[in-house]
């Protein structure tokens, strides 16, 4: 009997573990049409619409991914034949070419988790390396890269990862961040006025 008990878990660990994240609790495509066999407009946009809403449920996707697009794309994609959420949704979130990267999202999450290893990191304060800077690069480099090819996969993000980082690590990276700074800070300079005073 445990060995029953033990091999039901065992095949349930393995059926969840073979669910993608972004599939875990969508709703049959089937389920839209309402029972009658016909896949309506109407059904098709409140099919999109949970895909939305799904995509915003999870952490990753929610931040990586422009919710929006991705169901835009979807809805898209479920003009022709009926074909399971989970094979369009698959082909968006690994194709380069789906242009719904959110770079500003990714941009500030990535300097949250930069700023929170590195910030009271002595070993960089000692090479001269300042942590907001080399952070604001990591970030908005992860944020680029991740937004010209965006793709649902964890080796691929490790390897945007640690390559922007390598990079905003060099000498090059950060005095053009620097440079990035300094004009910043002489745009948002307000001029004075010189008022002559009066003879009176």
């Amino acid at each position: 009997m445990k060995n029953i008990i033990f091999l039901m878990a065992f095949f349930m660990i393995v059926m969840l573990m073979a669910v993608p994240a972004y599939a875990v609790g969508v709703k049959d495509s089937y389920y839209y049409m309402k029972d009658d066999g016909i896949f309506s407009e109407a059904e098709k946009d409140e099919e999109a619409i949970y895909i939305y809403q799904q995509c915003k449920l999870n952490a990753i996707i929610g931040t990586y991914f422009d919710c929006g697009c991705i169901a835009g794309t979807f809805r898209m994609q479920r003009e022709g034949d009926l074909v399971p959420q989970d094979t369009i949704l698959q082909d968006i979130y690994h194709d380069e070419n789906s242009q719904c990267g959110n770079p500003a999202a990714i941009a500030g999450e990535e300097f949250g988790y930069c700023m929170e290893s590195y910030q009271s990191d002595t070993n960089l304060a000692r090479r001269g390396i300042n942590a907001p800077q080399m952070c604001t690069c990591y970030a908005n480099e992860v944020a680029t890269r991740f937004s010209a090819k965006p793709k649902m996969n964890t080796k691929y993000m490790s390897s945007i990862k640690s390559s922007a980082m390598i990079y905003c690590r060099s000498p090059k990276a950060l005095q053009a961040e620097r440079d990035k700074q300094i004009a910043k800070d002489a745009d948002t300079i307000v001029p004075t006025l010189n008022i002559p005073e009066s003879s009176n």
